[in-house]
């Protein structure tokens, strides 16, 4: 099965870092793809994967596990994120939202990637600036950091947004990657501040995005 836009795939380019965002579910799975590159957060690939509803549940999880083991084989990211679960859904739902997203867990081992969860209210915080933003409001912001007009099925933006939350994580971390340094803030990150640098964020800003920080009171 050919992965989607695979003839323009490729590895990261030099001096950027890859991360795949995934939204996990037995039907529908979205994925969404980003370089973080210097101060530019740029659009690879977002898109969905598709199980028939009338499949049986171990035929989805087979389907969901081909499908994101040739995404990454194709796009080859360097880390992926997830979205921690929510409580707040049936317990029949929930097992199945469990049940794919061990599959996506198990991809990212198999795969060797650093897996990195984010809370709800991180990531709508990390994209709008503030951690009550509705979807069409986080869909709305991703495609404007990423500079792209395509809509997007909904769990492929939300994978995008998990996606853009760990790259600002990184920013905010200065973490290595490559030869180049991650330091700088998507500008509409940080509630629509202009800042680049996250060095002149406070220690406030930085906890309310869920970063805890050492030596600074609760």
């Amino acid at each position: 099965m050919t992965p989607p836009n695979a003839a323009l795939s490729t590895a990261a380019p030099a001096k950027a870092y890859r991360v795949m965002g995934v939204d996990p579910g037995s039907i529908h799975t979205g994925y969404g793809i980003i370089d973080l590159a210097g101060t530019r957060i740029e659009l690879v690939t977002a898109g969905r994967i598709s199980s028939d509803p009338k499949t049986t549940m171990p035929e989805r999880l087979k389907n969901i596990f081909e499908r994101l083991g040739e995404l990454i084989e194709t796009h080859k990211p360097m880390a992926m994120s997830l979205e921690t679960i929510y409580t707040g859904i049936n317990p029949q739902s929930a097992f199945k939202l469990a049940e794919a997203r061990g599959v996506v867990v198990l991809c990212s081992a198999i795969a060797g990637l650093p897996l990195l969860e984010y809370a709800p209210g991180t990531i709508k915080l990390s994209v709008c600036g503030y951690g009550t933003a509705d979807k069409a409001q986080v869909a709305f912001m991703a495609r404007k950091i990423l500079k792209t007009e395509e809509a997007f099925p909904p769990d492929a933006t939300d994978a995008l947004a998990i996606a853009i939350t760990h790259a600002n994580n990184l920013s905010l971390n200065s973490i290595n990657y490559g030869p180049g340094r991650a330091n700088v803030l998507s500008g509409e990150f940080a509630k629509g501040r202009e800042t680049k640098n996250f060095r002149k964020l406070s220690v406030s800003d930085l906890q309310a995005l869920g970063f805890k920080i050492d030596g600074a009171k609760e």
